[in-house]
């Protein structure tokens, strides 16, 4: 495992911003998505009973898009119950310096997407400094129900 610098660490800083970033615009899209799945509910439009709201995220590398992790982000819950810390939550996942294995690397606050690329899929920070671009897309998908009589 390659020692983390200086260099390294500020880059970490600015990448745990920058990733904090795109959890706030992900979060406001599939908000978007949420609000609309809910009025078509309210309204029973095209007998629709309820919803499934997911969000499928990829961590590429600029080697030719490669994949370095993905996962998926269950939305709904978090929009009508609020009670999974996750994408955007805005809290401060702190990873203790002990696991860090670094003194030196102190996030101010670290993002949900910090902490799972580190904690969850165990990626090591000279990793995740090879992250250059996050693909998402957002997927709903409507259930329905309809009278027979």
């Amino acid at each position: 495992m390659k020692k983390v610098t200086p260099t390294d660490i500020k880059k970490l800083e600015k990448l745990n911003i920058r990733l904090g970033l795109i959890e706030e615009k992900i979060y406001n899209l599939a908000k978007l998505q949420n609000q609309i799945a809910l009025k078509k509910i309210l309204e029973k439009e095209n007998n629709i009973t309820d919803y499934e709201l997911e969000v499928n995220l990829s961590f590429l590398t600029g080697r030719d898009d490669d994949e370095i992790v993905s996962w998926d982000e269950q939305m709904k819950v978090h929009f009508l119950y609020d009670i999974h810390h996750n994408l955007n939550d805005r809290e401060n996942h702190i990873i203790p310096e002990v696991v860090m294995k670094s003194k030196e690397l102190h996030f101010e606050k670290c993002c949900w997407f910090m902490y799972k690329l580190y904690i969850e899929c165990e990626l090591e920070w000279i990793d995740m400094l090879q992250i250059t671009s996050v693909w998402f897309d957002i997927n709903i998908s409507y259930q329905y129900q309809m009278d027979i009589n």
